[in-house]
């Protein structure tokens, strides 16, 4: 009687998590995606926000996230190597820094990870934390230390599409990424994550 009572408890209160997983899926990650959003980051140090336009591109393993502002700046991953690379200014096409490393930060790759179904279920635990269906807000929490600095994840979805994703680092600064558009289809811009320094860049190595 006490198994059957605990078994009841635990199907009236199971999470019903399939809406977050059909918002995540609009981003296939066997095609060509692209995703613009709005990004707002309030810097707890400065006590100042900015606001900027980032584009996000994947296919299978690889990502580019670009932010724009007066400047630009790319993190790719081409599959085997980690880019980091800061453009003075947006229309440059030589970046002014550039970063590599074989071994990037998981918390780097927390965006490509988050349309994973797989990695996303092995890397973070989820609890809805509102009660409108029209407006579904996630809570999401890395399984293990991988993915810290990232902290108070919350994911929203509204009318079944991702609206918003916002996050802290581990000094507070606040992350709001809004969701304006999603694109994905078949055909692959692979010089998307391509990158080749020149002979006269300067590449830190780490």
């Amino acid at each position: 009687m006490l198994l059957l009572l605990n078994f009841l408890i635990s199907v009236v209160f199971a999470q019903d998590l399939s809406p977050l997983h059909k918002a995540l899926s609009e981003v296939d990650s066997n095609k060509y995606c692209q995703i613009k959003m709005e990004q707002s980051f309030f810097s707890s140090l400065m006590e100042t926000t900015r606001i900027s336009q980032s584009q996000f591109y994947s296919y299978q393993k690889l990502f580019r996230f670009d932010t724009f502002q007066t400047n630009k700046s790319t993190l790719l991953f081409d599959g085997k190597v980690f880019w980091i690379l800061e453009y003075d200014k947006i229309n440059d096409k030589d970046p002014s820094q550039i970063t590599k490393t074989d071994k990037p930060k998981n918390q780097n790759l927390f965006f490509k990870d988050l349309f994973d179904k797989k990695k996303f279920e092995k890397s973070f635990s989820v609890k809805e934390v509102s009660n409108n269906p029209k407006k579904l807000i996630y809570e999401i929490k890395p399984l293990s230390e991988n993915f810290l600095p990232l902290k108070n994840i919350k994911l929203t979805i509204i009318n079944n599409s991702l609206f918003s994703l916002e996050y802290q680092d581990d000094i507070e600064n606040q992350t709001s990424l809004k969701f304006i558009s999603i694109k994905c289809e078949k055909s692959v811009d692979k010089n998307k994550f391509i990158f080749k320094p020149n002979s006269n860049n300067n590449v830190i190595t780490l």
